[in-house]
């Protein structure tokens, strides 16, 4: 070799590395600080590059706002944080595969969170937030494992109102399917099996194809009607007589005896259309109390017997 005169040395070198030039479907992975490079199936690679937060050019990203503004409306009022954890309520009664009882699983959720207890720490890791409606507008998926264990301080939301609203919008859901979790994990699931159980439970917002969260970025429940209806086919096509039978003690039989103690009162005759197709109006002498029904069983199931009726 020919040795670099000394003036030279002190100058700028460039230095070359071999570099691999990436071809479709290939994957880099850090093992032990340096990178292999796996060859996987064309879906698996999709799906794999759908867990990075989306790449946006600039002008999606303002087309984009409306859509999420919208969520944010629509998801972070008290009227929402308030009806949402009841609603779930009776998605997560027919839909559960593990004896979800309302109200009470919910109330155990809920202790869980506030506790920060064993099987909610194993519902984290297992990826068991990740599916809510609001989280899809949160950097959830690239958490590492330190930001998932030690969460945020109080000065992070002081820095960002939005975040802890978000955060209080989640609370509701979140005890209902940390509620389904825990019931899974006593009854010997392992916790990946219970995170997803957990997350499969209502609706798992973050099952999205890449067509579709592109048109999730510009409307703004495109997705969550979209897997609404898909979860009850779903459902109704994997256990057809579990699910029917569920779906009419809880939804078909109470709507028809509320029709029949309602009917004959005239503030029920006086209550929009539309609240009696959302929600179940219980009349009292002195009140009315409506009641939120789940979005398509509710409606299904249970508004249209009403209005047969």
């Amino acid at each position: 070799p020919i040795p670099i005169p000394l003036e030279l040395r002190e100058m700028t070198v460039n230095i070359f590395r071999p570099s691999m030039v990436r071809q479709p479907n290939v994957l880099t992975v850090m093992v032990e600080g340096k990178p292999k490079y796996f060859n996987v199936d064309p879906d698996l690679y999709r799906s794999i590059q759908g867990l990075d937060v989306e790449q946006i050019g600039t002008i999606m990203k303002i087309l984009s706002y409306p859509a999420k503004f919208l969520r944010a409306g629509a998801t972070l009022t008290p009227d929402f944080m308030l009806r949402n954890p009841f609603r779930d309520q009776w998605t997560a009664t027919v839909y559960s595969k593990h004896g979800f009882i309302p109200g009470i699983d919910l109330a155990r959720g809920i202790f869980g969170l506030f506790k920060k207890d064993a099987d909610y720490w194993l519902w984290r890791m297992g990826g068991g937030e990740h599916s809510m409606l609001v989280s899809m507008d949160r950097e959830y998926l690239q958490k590492t494992f330190d930001e998932v264990v030690g969460g945020h301080k109080a000065i992070d939301y002081i820095k960002n109102p939005l975040k802890a609203l978000q955060i209080l919008s989640e609370f509701g859901e979140a005890g209902t399917r940390l509620g389904e979790a825990k019931k899974a994990l006593s009854k010997g699931k392992d916790p990946l099996e219970s995170s997803f159980a957990a997350r499969e439970v209502t609706l798992d917002f973050a099952r999205i194809g890449s067509k579709t969260k592109a048109l999730n970025m510009l409307i703004a429940f495109w997705n969550a009607n979209i897997q609404g209806t898909d979860k009850m086919i779903r459902e109704f096509k994997t256990n057809p007589l579990k699910t029917s039978t569920k779906t009419f003690f809880v939804i078909t039989l109470p709507s028809i005896l509320l029709y029949y103690a309602n009917r004959d009162d005239k503030r029920w005759k006086e209550i929009p259309q539309w609240q009696k197709d959302l929600f179940w109006i219980v009349i009292t002498e002195k009140h009315i109390y409506r009641i939120p029904k789940p979005f398509e069983i509710g409606i299904l199931f249970g508004s249209v017997p009403e209005r047969i009726l």
